[in-house]
């Protein structure tokens, strides 16, 4: 197996998981607006592991000097927790 099809192998599968964090994120901001349950708190229980997840792979893509810039094009794992961190402070009051 080539190098290249490990490349795509891992840029695929870092990309589906931003994906499905970024839908989880927007499930969180709406629960989050409408109801403010446990629900939403679950959601943003899910975002915070999508977060580890893709920032556990971009460093180790570093430690193991593999071209970031390829496997994480487009993608910032801080991104997923900038509505978390924000509701989270907001909501740590109410509960």
């Amino acid at each position: 197996m080539s190098e290249s099809t490990y490349m795509y192998f891992l840029r695929d599968s870092v990309e589906i998981l931003y994906r499905r964090g970024m839908e989880i994120r927007e499930e969180y901001a709406a629960k989050r607006l409408n109801d403010g349950t446990d629900a939403a708190l679950f959601e943003n229980g899910l975002v915070v592991g999508y977060y580890e997840c893709l920032s556990k792979l971009l460093s180790q893509a570093q430690a193991f000097s593999l071209p970031v810039d390829e496997l994480f094009r487009n993608i910032n794992p801080d991104y997923l927790m900038s509505l978390s961190q924000s509701a989270s402070s907001s909501t740590s009051t109410i509960a």
